[in-house]
């Protein structure tokens, strides 16, 4: 939807979703022009006007529904197979996926494969009510436990509208958004693309995170959790790369808000041009010289 509403030149965009949480807790995140969640203070402003009993937005509407475009789920598809080079850049890589009955459940498998990558999908049935249930992003185990038994090379878990990535390496260890924000930072900084050299992550980033991340050069600056402050900070200080240990990682160059599934082409294009396995990737013994 972020994509979308910014690459339409649309007014908004509303999504109806539970997030990380069960069915029960659906609820709605409102989408600017810019691809950006709206602002605590623009929600408590629509907030206070449907309270106060303003005429409805929606008295003026065209009796008929409009359009809807087809093309729009393959346009995005386009969009994200796009941000990694070659025809086929996950040829032979062996992933494990699990789209949380949720929103990737109908793109994930598609976009992998169609990359090159050979694909096991979990938990990709979703029924109105089984979005998050011991599964996705807040459960990997399962997806990392098949990551062993399938001999994959990674796995990867969303939540139920995909905006968390979280991993798992070909040993059955999950790696949540600290280990991603590393691979990442330390990939672009190599390249000479981290310009400032400089991320941003929350209070619930891990000092370890910190610490190694200095040890490459890299800084980070705090924020309150939550990526919507994630992405205002990236913002105010002009920085490329920001995230939260949950899985919700920001791209500035690639996308406005998180996205799951750009998270793990990602770092499966990383894991997949280095050549070593993930584990070693991340030992702290050091990362490695090879970039992407």
């Amino acid at each position: 939807m972020a994509y979308l509403v910014k690459d339409l030149g649309a007014a908004a965009g509303v999504v109806v979703s539970a997030s990380h949480n069960p069915f029960p807790d659906n609820g709605i995140k409102l989408i600017d022009p810019q691809g950006q969640k709206w602002s605590d203070e623009d929600e408590m402003a629509l907030e206070r006007r449907l309270r106060s009993g303003a005429e409805s937005a929606g008295r003026d509407l065209p009796e008929e529904e409009p359009e809807i475009e087809p093309e729009l789920r393959e346009r995005y598809l386009r969009h994200l197979a796009a941000t990694v080079p070659g025809e086929r850049p996950l040829a032979d890589l062996r992933v494990v996926l699990d789209t949380g009955n949720g929103a990737a459940s109908t793109y994930a498998g598609e976009l992998f494969e169609r990359l090159g990558a050979a694909v096991t999908l979990l938990h990709a049935a979703p029924d109105g009510r089984n979005v998050n249930e011991r599964c996705g992003s807040t459960a990997p185990d399962e997806m990392a436990a098949r990551v062993v038994a399938e001999g994959a090379d990674l796995g990867a878990a969303f939540d139920g509208d995909a905006d968390r990535c979280i991993l798992a390496d070909e040993q059955g260890e999950v790696r949540d958004g600290d280990a991603i924000l590393y691979l990442w930072a330390t990939c672009l900084h190599r390249s000479g693309r981290l310009d400032p050299p400089r991320i941003v992550a929350t209070s619930m980033s891990n000092l370890g995170l910190e610490r190694a991340l200095k040890a490459e050069g890299i800084e980070i600056v705090r924020c309150a959790v939550g990526d919507r402050y994630v992405v205002e900070a990236m913002r105010k200080e002009g920085i490329l790369l920001g995230g939260e240990q949950s899985g919700h990682i920001v791209q500035s160059h690639l996308a406005s808000t998180g996205d799951g599934l750009l998270t793990a082409v990602q770092m499966a294009f990383l894991r997949h041009q280095d050549g070593r396995p993930l584990s070693a990737m991340l030992a702290p013994s050091g990362a490695t010289r090879r970039c992407c």
